[in-house]
């Protein structure tokens, strides 16, 4: 398991950790917020329905740890529930004197969590559909990459890449969480990494066929190293915007001039 989780970024590490010790981490936020007694907490903690929204959390923390794609959906559930439920307890089971303060305060980590899991949601190997068309440009490349996998090479392309994983658009049909091996020169520099398919997206109007694949045991020197590769990226995808956008203006400019001069 730690292997897998070391490919991970720090924040989708926390977000797993959190929600496997959902249990124990959950009633004891619910106990300082709305100052329960303790046999409340007890009685709460062994209660059907919080062990079943415990079984909940663990599950979505395990879908998380193995970057299912559509855990993103089942993150959006799991935090409108425990928005609802700290409603629920203002109304019914709060002790404190400011319940709605709570419920405000608690709310407001919740939809915190959201927008920080959504921008680790739109890595390359979690989503190919966001990372093609929507994502940040910092990622989009195009560059020909060598995959090993099962002993048989195959030419393909990498079309985004952050430190952490990549999408490769190839045609080959690979089974999802198979591990391979991808090389490929970016910027003078040779990587040769290790990879597990995470995503397996079909060709359409919106992106090409290909795999999600998240980089796997990764050194620290080697991330550090492709971490600088792709902040090189970023800044020059930054400066190409920026001459983009002065190249249009002095188009529209000039589109405006022609037709003050014609009038």
């Amino acid at each position: 398991m730690s292997a897998k989780l070391a490919a991970h970024s720090r924040l989708l590490k926390a977000f797993v950790y959190i929600h496997w010790l959902f249990p124990l981490f959950y009633i004891l936020i619910l106990t300082a917020l709305y100052n329960f007694p303790v046999s409340k907490s007890f009685d709460i903690f062994f209660s059907f329905f919080f062990i079943a929204r415990s079984g909940f959390a663990i599950w979505l923390g395990w879908l998380l740890h193995r970057s299912i794609p559509w855990a993103w959906h089942v993150y959006v559930l799991h935090a409108a529930l425990t928005i609802v439920e700290q409603f629920y307890v203002c109304l019914y089971l709060a002790e404190n004197n400011t319940p709605w303060a709570s419920v405000l305060l608690a709310s407001i980590f919740v939809l915190i969590g959201l927008v920080l899991l959504k921008f680790e949601f739109r890595v390359p190997y979690y989503s190919p559909k966001i990372a093609w068309w929507e994502a940040d440009p910092r990622y989009k490349i195009s560059v020909p990459v060598e995959i090993s996998h099962q002993k048989t090479c195959y030419e393909a392309e990498i079309l985004d890449i952050s430190a952490s994983g990549c999408f490769v658009k190839i045609n080959e049909h690979l089974p999802i969480h198979d591990i391979l091996s991808i090389k490929f020169s970016l910027f003078e520099g040779e990587y040769e990494l290790n990879g597990e398919i995470v995503w397996r997206a079909k060709s359409s109007l919106t992106h090409p066929r290909g795999l999600g694949i998240r980089f796997q045991k990764l050194d620290r020197p080697e991330y550090l190293r492709l971490k600088k590769t792709v902040r090189k990226l970023h800044y020059l995808s930054r400066k190409l915007r920026q001459a983009r956008k002065e190249e249009n203006a002095s188009i529209i400019e000039a589109k405006i001039n022609a037709s003050a001069d014609k009038n």
